[in-house]
């Protein structure tokens, strides 16, 4: 599991590429940073890896957590994302679909599999896993 976050911005990287968007450059909106649904814990968190991870090679990295303060709201992160990650399962992340296919987003990398890939039409969405 300690190389999942890794995989997961590989694989992001990779679609990007795919886009023709350039990693080092876009900008990318992670949804949610604690280590589990519904609460504050950071401690050995997966999402914040990712960002730790995207952080290194691009300074345009917005997040949201409605569970952490001084991160960035929903509305902004969503919006000024070329690629959105949905890396946390938090209740507050259902029926996303529409706010982010009305977005400028291009990419969504869904961690949890908890968003409806039906619904998407412009957005590329790779999903992993499911939460049902």
């Amino acid at each position: 599991n300690e190389y999942l976050p890794y995989y997961i911005v590989n694989r992001m990287k990779k679609e990007m590429t795919n886009l023709n968007m350039d990693a080092n450059k876009s900008k990318i909106g992670v949804l949610g940073l604690t280590f589990k649904s519904g609460s504050d814990n950071l401690t050995h968190s997966p999402s914040k890896k990712i960002v730790d991870i995207i952080g290194a090679f691009n300074d345009q990295v917005k997040v949201h957590d409605p569970y952490v303060p001084d991160t960035h709201g929903l509305e902004e992160t969503v919006n000024a994302s070329d690629v959105v990650i949905l890396a946390m399962n938090h209740p507050e992340f259902q029926g996303l679909e529409d706010k982010i296919e009305k977005s400028d987003c291009k990419l969504l990398v869904d961690c949890w599999g908890m968003l409806d890939s039906s619904k998407f039409k412009k957005v590329k969405y790779i999903g992993f896993g499911r939460v049902w």
